[in-house]
């Protein structure tokens, strides 16, 4: 079953809130549900904030695209990365080079 995600506004920015893993199982049916979320709205920018630790290398995969999808809509894309565990899959993959990571929410939105 799923639930779409939950998301909210500040400061002209979409806050995506992903609560589950990004793995093999969850990544096609979130990527859909965040893509849909960054095709639509006049939001400056998305912040996909993640407090999950389970990142793996499709989850990354699917940051990467969003990253995509983002650039072509015209759209800043940052990445609220709150445990060093996902920071750390991030930074290994050098997925930290193409994407804007954070380590918490608030430097996400550019208030740290």
């Amino acid at each position: 079953m799923f639930f779409p995600l939950p998301t909210y506004r500040v400061a002209g920015m979409r806050v995506i809130e992903v609560h589950e893993a990004l793995d093999l199982a969850s990544s096609p049916r979130v990527l859909g549900e965040l893509e849909r979320l960054v095709r639509t709205g006049g939001d400056a920018g998305v912040v996909v904030d993640l407090p999950t630790a389970c990142l793996t290398s499709t989850g990354v995969e699917a940051l990467e695209h969003l990253a995509e999808v983002a650039a072509r809509r015209r759209r800043r894309l940052c990445i609220a990365a709150r445990r060093p565990l996902t920071r750390r899959v991030l930074s290994i993959t050098g997925a930290d080079q193409v994407l804007a990571v954070h380590p918490d929410l608030a430097g996400a939105l550019g208030r740290s």
